[in-house]
């Protein structure tokens, strides 16, 4: 069954064919394109018929062109740079699994409570390379000005006391301006995770097979203290919080007392898990409930153990886990109710880039920050004890001989479970000599082909 390329009055972008040409060509399971001449509107319904009725597998055309509004059961993705798109039934897994490749990943970002310096650096950094912004009522306009001029901008705030965005429409919203391969940031008051409905705007991408990204905000709770001198915890006085809504999905009252529904978090718990499994049991919690201890967040040595009230103690004590670490109990912690993004070539990965020249350096961290990566730099006063207690790179990148040289300087033994990339041939060479392992090589758009290609063997 064919994929078809459209020639429109003007011919579709060259550099669309080549790219899309170059992921068909490198995955046997999907047909040859073929060309065929389409010129009006009509032509663009006709089609989308022969996609329904299985006579055509998919067809590209022309994002300018695209009429959104897919008769019921197709879809489309579309790659941004080339302003090509192709419409294909949902069904077709293969080639919603190609979303990952053109549409980078959405950043979900937290806010904060209105303070315009309290965010991430991440959030500051997706900000500024961002196509397209949907914030929150509560979501400060300060925060905005860090958009780049061509970025559009989405007002979807929530109110409970005025006419409001429906949470439906704002999750199809996302999933369309994803789609169309643009950057989308999503920027929610507070922290995106506590109280603020993530996870249905989670499940809608990645019902569309779109990746995403969460960036860390300050949550209201959090501001309480530098605000108003008012700290949640004291020692003596108070020393757990108890987090809720006074709404429950549909408007009702929340049971505020009724704790089979609600989160406990415990710090500092993993060297007493045996006392506070006896502790819990007794105040009434179900030995079965569901139990998920993270330890060392965000740092090397990142686990997640899951068990039961009943046994979490014993499976700790096997896994020799130390601290720091929290744990988290109630149902939220049970595995089936987790989100994972939909595997992307370079979301979430740290990629150490080496490169001496600093704007090159800065536009290549910038397309590796669109697609979802954690670009990392050479520090050259880093002492190797304290470059130990930093995650180990997923990806290097050298672009010249003398960057390979500096890697190699810095970083002597390739960490296990890292992979070698080279820019230029020549680097290639020098990074197989001083690693004794072969780098991929090739440019940014060829880097991202084989980490697509290596996700799906």
């Amino acid at each position: 069954m064919s994929i078809l390329i459209t020639v429109a009055e003007t011919p579709l972008n060259q550099d669309a064919t080549m790219r899309l040409g170059e992921v068909f060509d490198a995955l046997p399971e999907l047909a040859v394109l073929e060309t065929w001449d389409a010129v009006n509107e009509e032509d663009f319904y006709a089609l989308t018929l022969e996609v329904l009725s299985g006579r055509v597998r998919a067809f590209v055309w022309e994002t300018d062109d695209l009429d959104h509004d897919l008769p019921a059961g197709l879809a489309f993705l579309s790659s941004l740079e080339a302003q090509a798109s192709l419409i294909y039934r949902l069904e077709d897994k293969a080639l919603k699994a190609l979303q990952s490749f053109f549409t980078p990943p959405v950043m979900i970002a937290g806010a904060g409570p209105g303070e315009e310096e309290w965010i991430t650096l991440e959030t500051a950094r997706s900000l500024a390379i961002a196509d397209s912004c949907f914030d929150d009522a509560l979501a400060t306009p300060a925060l905005l000005q860090l958009l780049p001029p061509h970025a559009r901008r989405h007002h979807v705030g929530k109110r409970g006391d005025s006419p409001s965005f429906d949470q439906d429409g704002i999750n199809q919203l996302l999933v369309r301006d994803a789609s169309l391969g643009r950057k989308v940031i999503r920027l929610k008051g507070g922290d995106p995770g506590i109280l603020g409905r993530i996870t249905e705007e989670i499940d809608a991408l990645n019902q569309a097979g779109i990746p995403w990204q969460v960036s860390p905000g300050v949550s209201a709770l959090q501001a309480i203290g530098p605000c108003g001198g008012l700290f949640l915890t004291q020692r003596g006085v108070s020393d757990r919080v108890t987090l809720t809504t006074a709404r429950q999905a549909g408007g009702g009252l929340s049971p505020l007392l009724h704790f089979d529904r609600a989160t406990l978090v415990v710090y500092m718990g993993l060297l007493s898990a045996d006392d506070i499994r006896a502790q819990l049991l007794g105040a009434g919690y179900p030995a079965d409930i569901s139990v998920c201890v993270a330890v060392n967040l965000a740092r090397p040595g990142q686990t997640f153990l899951d068990a039961t009230l009943a046994d979490f103690p014993e499976k700790l004590a096997a896994a020799n886990l130390r601290p720091p670490g929290l744990i988290i109990l109630g149902d939220v912690a049970s595995p089936p109710l987790r989100r994972v993004s939909p595997r992307a070539p370079f979301n979430g990965l740290r990629v150490l880039l080496a490169c001496s020249d600093g704007a090159l350096r800065s536009e290549f961290e910038t397309l590796l920050r669109r697609w979802g990566a954690k670009p990392q730099r050479l520090h050259p006063l880093m002492t190797s004890e304290e470059r130990s207690r930093l995650p180990a790179p997923d990806l290097l990148i050298a672009v010249t001989r003398a960057d390979a040289m500096d890697l190699q300087a810095q970083i002597p033994e390739l960490p296990a479970g890292t992979r070698l990339h080279a820019l230029q041939p020549d680097t290639a060479v020098i990074l197989e000599t001083l690693y004794d392992a072969p780098p991929s090589r090739g440019g940014f758009e060829q880097l991202k082909l084989r980490l697509f290609l290596d996700q799906k063997a």
